[in-house]
């Protein structure tokens, strides 16, 4: 949850500054703060705290365009947050790694590690130029792992790339010790790399197989429901000499095979070190195996 307040209660803050200006256009801070706030949460359920975020705007001052969120912890089940030395560290983890997730933004502009080496709790990440940085292991797995807070992430840049009086972008710490420091220079290389995790973690590999016709449509943007491999799975059938087929009246029914080349779509999960299966698409139809004595459906 995104709040406004004016608390002075101990708490952790993260500090944002847009370099260049005393003014900034409301709906350019609103939506680059909420992304932020995004980045926040999800960074928050990544590391499967146990604990409920709150965000608050404790206040916005002049000098550089600067605002102040303040982070607070508490367990679900309370009203109220409790400030523990367990939920002070729990919202000075996010923060650290927040500032994390956009260093390694700006060093990599977006790209993909040219080599990485991992130590223990942290990884030696090298870019394109043959520049290393060390980052602590959670930072590299969501930048890798975690498309979602990538692009809140890109998206909280985005926001302020067109405010011509902004010439850099700042996340600090309560002690007002600078996590990142982005010029606006940067901004382009990095906001043109949305996808960051996805287009670097997913993979396609093409399989034949049986399927098992259990739920069909003749309407393209339905997926037909089938059983592979003894999983029940749902794909689009992009196949035009299939298409001419149930033009020309084939028919088919439920029980049916079909002897097919099957896409995979699978994204890396780093956690788990393993690749997970999102999505199938039928590429070609090379046999129609009709189920024996089973009433036929003519469409």
């Amino acid at each position: 949850m995104l709040l406004l307040a004016s608390t002075q209660e101990s708490s952790n803050d993260l500090i944002i500054k847009y370099y260049g200006t005393n003014e900034i256009e409301i709906s350019a801070l609103a939506n680059s703060i909420i992304n932020i706030a995004n980045v926040i949460q999800g960074i928050n359920s990544e590391l499967y705290t146990g604990k409920v975020i709150q965000i608050e705007i404790s206040s916005i001052e002049n000098g550089s365009f600067i605002v102040h969120l303040r982070i607070r912890a508490f367990l679900q089940n309370l009203r109220r947050t409790v400030f523990t030395n367990d939920n002070i560290s729990t919202t000075a983890n996010i923060i650290a790694i927040v500032g994390g997730i956009y260093g390694l933004m700006l060093f990599l502009k977006g790209d993909k590690p040219e080599a990485i080496e991992k130590e223990q709790n942290e990884v030696i990440v090298k870019n394109d130029s043959g520049e290393t940085m060390i980052v602590d292991n959670r930072v590299y797995n969501i930048y890798i792992g975690n498309n979602e807070i990538n692009t809140y992430a890109v998206k909280s840049i985005e926001s302020i790339q067109k405010d011509n009086r902004i010439t850099n972008f700042e996340l600090q710490d309560s002690s007002g010790q600078t996590l990142v420091n982005i010029p606006k220079k940067s901004f382009p290389a990095i906001t043109e790399k949305e996808d960051i995790a996805k287009a670097h973690n997913l993979r396609t590999i093409t399989k034949q197989g049986i399927l098992n016709i259990e739920t069909l449509s003749f309407d393209h943007r339905i997926k037909w429901i089938f059983y592979y491999e003894g999983h029940k799975i749902s794909a689009k059938i992009k196949d035009e000499e299939f298409t001419k087929m149930i033009d020309s009246g084939e028919q088919f029914a439920k029980g049916d095979k079909l002897e097919a080349e099957i896409e995979i779509t699978q994204e890396y999960d780093s956690s788990v070190d393993v690749y997970i299966i999102k999505s199938y698409t039928i590429t070609k139809i090379i046999n129609h195996i009709p189920r024996n004595n089973q009433p036929r459906l003519d469409f």
